[in-house]
């Protein structure tokens, strides 16, 4: 339960303490009437700090219990009512109209307000009848709107807690999306081509062996290659509570990526990115981006080095990534590419790449927030 819930609950309480203080100064309480007060207090102490899930309760529980507050804090209303020329124990009921809201289910929530006012009522009535006509239909409609207002307030907080459910699972889609567009770009890609191969060494493995056997290496190496991908994808799903910087989870990729495919990667970072704040969404879309090039250059360009600065520019963060592989005959944007471009957009920038003699170089520009610039 979220923080501001549990106060809202363990608040309750806090009023009742109040309330019960403020009539017991103003005027002296039969005995049974103030222990009956003490024993209300201490289960509402009880009732609330279950309900904020600090007891052992198990939560269809709930119902049952803001239903016996109801009855108890009704019962005292009456006492009170008998006993207590001018009383504010019907404050009690505004709480019980706000949790209703929060703690039941939206079936139960009208019978629930209904019983309240009821029982609201008819347990003022001994305070009603020492009351003028006027002054009755006055306090009536006093409290009547206060406890309109605790509903609606308690109506309020369970919306925006509707609100907050469906961004959420929003949220939840989008990032299915997401994992389900890398598998698409870099997995799923290779074990298409993983497939082609097999099928392939099938049609040559009786009449040439020789040729079936290459095959089924380029299969190896394939699915070797999505294999990689796959554990570069789940180092860059990293749970948002680590908060690494850009420059850490790089150089992190940059270690993994050199260890597992023989390719010497150098990555370079000057002081100013190095001071950038941890930013989650930035950190994942720039390893995608650093992963892709890497990939790219070790699949495609057959290369032995890579070369990558991280730097700020100005207002801009800046990623270069060179290789001395083969250079692409033409820069038809592939799979590869297309998801740089992709990742580079959907944090505000672009990239670019530039063919060189020996190999690609791959720049990726990021604007960066201006209360991190400042």
């Amino acid at each position: 339960m979220e923080v501001p819930l549990r106060l809202l609950y363990l608040s309750r309480p806090v009023v009742f303490g109040i309330i019960a203080l403020y009539i017991s100064l103003r005027e002296p309480l039969p005995r049974p009437l103030a222990v009956a007060f003490a024993a209300g207090g201490l289960l509402l102490v009880c009732t609330s700090v279950a309900i904020v899930g600090w007891l052992p309760v198990p939560g269809h529980w709930r119902p049952p219990i803001l239903w016996g507050e109801l009855l108890v804090v009704a019962g005292l209303n009456f006492g009170a009512a008998s006993h207590v020329s001018r009383g504010l124990s019907e404050l009690l009921f505004g709480p019980l109209a706000t949790s209703a809201f929060l703690a039941l289910d939206r079936s139960w929530t009208s019978t629930y307000l209904a019983a309240l006012v009821g029982l609201w009522v008819a347990s003022t009535g001994p305070a009603l009848v020492r009351l003028t006509a006027v002054e009755a239909s006055l306090h009536l409609a006093l409290f009547g709107c206060f406890i309109f207002f605790c509903a609606n307030a308690g109506h309020s907080i369970r919306g925006f807690q509707d609100w907050a459910e469906r961004q959420q699972e929003v949220a939840v889609l989008r990032e299915r999306q997401r994992i389900a567009h890398e598998i698409h770009d870099s997995v799923a890609h290779a074990l298409t081509l993983a497939l082609v191969q097999l099928q392939i060494a099938r049609r040559l493995l009786a009449r040439d062996p020789a040729e079936a056997a290459s095959a089924l290496d380029r299969c190896v190496e394939l699915t070797r290659s999505a294999l990689q991908d796959t554990r570069y994808a789940v180092r860059a799903l990293q749970p948002r509570g680590q908060m690494l910087p850009d420059w850490e989870v790089l150089s992190r990729l940059a270690r993994e990526f050199g260890a597992m495919s023989g390719v010497q990667v150098e990555l370079l970072v000057d002081p100013a990115s190095q001071q950038l704040p941890p930013d989650p969404v930035r950190s994942a879309n720039l390893c995608r981006i650093f992963q892709e090039a890497l990939t790219n250059a070790h699949r495609h360009g057959q290369a032995r080095r890579v070369w990558a600065r991280l730097s700020v520019a100005g207002s801009r963060l800046v990623l270069t990534v060179t290789n001395d592989g083969r250079p692409p005959a033409s820069l038809v944007p592939g799979v590869g590419m297309q998801s740089i471009v992709k990742r580079a957009m959907a944090l505000g920038g672009t990239a670019s790449f530039q063919p060189l003699p020996d190999g690609l170089q791959v720049t990726v520009t990021i604007p960066l927030p201006q209360e991190v610039i400042s």
